[in-house]
């Protein structure tokens, strides 16, 4: 794994390092408060604005986790229905006979690349360089078989069929192979996440301004800024679902590899 493959976690460590800091900030500004800031008025006030901020960061992170997770889980889908298209192809290209062969062996390059991309491994010599799954180097040889697929001679109605259908699936191969590529360009709304994490700093530094200055008061608010940073890194990784420290398997790539290769 590469550094990057930690960024995420680098952040939400951030993040929940921010909040106790906020936390330590606004205890300290709770000693420098007149006496009368501190009565029984002002802190039911400021519990009724811990409460709903409390309300709203809880629903919204819900609902991201939700919606990350949904996407997530849909783009895992759909590796595995495009291992299966490819699958299906090489079945066309062996039916096809030896004028296929270029471009089945141009298949089994492309299936060992999209493994090497999703397991950040260097390419080999003969690899070109590319970025992540699906990447420049996978697009440009995949656009290869196809300009080879399309210049089958088509002596007879069966070739003409298999040239056809080849062409076919590997169109619909296509439209989902840059469905996952826009997927992996997850990146979040930065004015969103500010406006959250300014949420996050306001919901802790409101609770510390009527909270007691002890042990159990710490251990709880670490303990709450921790489980909130956990949730922002889980929002994180889902949304870079061949990126960071959880992906998706690339266990279907190399079943249809196995299957090219046999």
């Amino acid at each position: 794994m590469s550094f990057g493959d930690y960024r995420h976690l680098l952040i939400s460590v951030g993040l929940t390092l921010l909040m106790v800091g906020a936390t330590w900030i606004g205890m300290h500004l709770r000693l420098r408060l007149p006496v009368h800031h501190r009565d029984r008025d002002t802190a039911q006030v400021l519990n009724a604005i811990f409460t709903m901020l409390v309300t709203f960061t809880a629903i919204v992170l819900g609902l991201l986790i939700t919606a990350k997770k949904s996407e997530f889980e849909t783009t895992g889908h759909s590796v595995q229905l495009f291992a299966s298209r490819l699958i299906e192809l090489d079945r066309l290209f062996r039916q096809r006979g030896p004028v296929a062969q270029p471009a089945h062996g141009m298949l089994r390059d492309y299936l060992q690349l999209s493994i090497d991309s999703a397991h950040h491994r260097p390419p080999t010599p003969r690899e070109n360089p590319r970025s992540g799954f699906g990447g420049i180097a996978e697009g440009a040889l995949f656009d290869k078989i196809e300009r080879d697929v399309r210049a089958w001679p088509s002596p007879d109605a069966t070739a003409l069929r298999l040239q056809t259908d080849s062409l076919d699936l590997m169109r619909s191969l296509t439209d989902l192979r840059w469905q996952m590529i826009e997927n992996t360009n997850g990146v979040a709304d930065a004015p969103f996440f500010a406006v959250l994490v300014l949420w996050l700093v306001m919901m802790f530094v409101v609770f510390s301004l009527s909270a007691t200055r002890n042990a159990l008061v710490f251990a709880t608010v670490f303990g709450a800024a921790v489980t909130i940073g956990a949730s922002l890194f889980l929002i994180f990784e889902l949304q870079t679902p061949f990126d960071g420290l959880i992906t998706i398997s690339p266990r279907p790539i190399a079943d249809a590899l196995a299957y090219v290769e046999r």
